[in-house]
């Protein structure tokens, strides 16, 4: 079962089609709430494109369910976390507590989705605090400017002491309002090329957390059409050939961000 992702591009906006090939239907939640990112709250293509492949994981967890978007429940987001978080494991090398982090970001993801799809779809008791198929306050803070970041009740389906805003959280971890203003800060260079490579490195360095020598030893045939294998899995296998330490360790890095690696390369960089 699978969820393809393509992109009709206009002069005004970049449309997602999500289609389910199993199905061979467009999933129209997916596509419509894309289009609502883009057009309302003005959120950049690579921040909808990272949105749509978090969603479509749920999406699939829910079609092995045989589950409707609005069928889902706490119990489904319940069973999709810890699945995530097992398949993960699978996958990946890292710490518990790092996978768990990603799983929590999905879960913020779909949280807000479904705060969207109540208002969009004009239905009633999908997702709130009482008589809701899914228990949450976040609907309650959508729309003011302030709120209680520590309200548990907002993500309650969250893995405790994990997120940023943990008090066991001793590094930085920057918000995407952060990363947004700095990459449009990036983005504003008078060079094209200096612009999209500073906007890069940003979101290098920001997904992986590799040190700076390790970000600029990276090579171009690292990243080839041949190198990157379509999966539907989440990470891509790289080995920085500098590393502290003279190591030779290779680290699974976002999927999404070799493409763009790759996109870079055969575009600005190559011209």
């Amino acid at each position: 079962m699978s969820l393809k992702l393509r992109w009709q591009h206009t002069p005004k906006i970049d449309i997602a089609i999500p289609y389910d090939t199993e199905m061979k239907i467009i999933v129209n939640e997916l596509m419509d709430y894309a289009i609502y990112l883009q057009r309302e709250e003005s959120l950049s293509h690579l921040y909808i494109k990272n949105e749509m492949f978090h969603l479509s994981l749920f999406y699939i967890h829910l079609r092995k369910s045989r589950l409707k978007f609005t069928q889902a429940d706490t119990q489904t987001l319940r069973d999709f976390r810890d699945d995530d978080f097992k398949r993960l494991q699978r996958y990946s090398t890292a710490t518990p507590k790092s996978l768990k982090a990603v799983v929590n970001n999905r879960l913020r993801r779909i949280y807000h989705f479904y705060s969207w799809l109540q208002l969009h779809l004009g239905l009633i008791n999908i997702i709130g605090l009482k008589s809701a198929q899914i228990y949450s306050s976040l609907p309650n803070h959508l729309g003011k400017s302030t709120y209680k970041l520590r309200d548990k009740n907002m993500f309650p389906l969250l893995y405790p002491r994990i997120g940023a805003l943990s008090k066991h959280t001793t590094k930085y971890e920057p918000s995407e309002k952060n990363l947004r203003t700095l990459e449009l800060a990036f983005l504003k260079h008078r060079d094209i090329y200096i612009a999209h490579r500073n906007a890069l490195m940003l979101a290098i360095a920001n997904a992986t957390g590799f040190r700076r020598a390790s970000i600029n030893s990276l090579l171009c045939s690292q990243f080839s059409d041949g190198e990157i294998d379509v999966t539907d899995e989440d990470f891509f296998v790289v080995t920085p050939p500098e590393q502290k330490y003279s190591n030779t360790l290779s680290y699974k890095i976002p999927l999404l961000l070799a493409f763009r690696i790759n996109a870079f390369i055969k575009t600005y960089r190559n011209n």
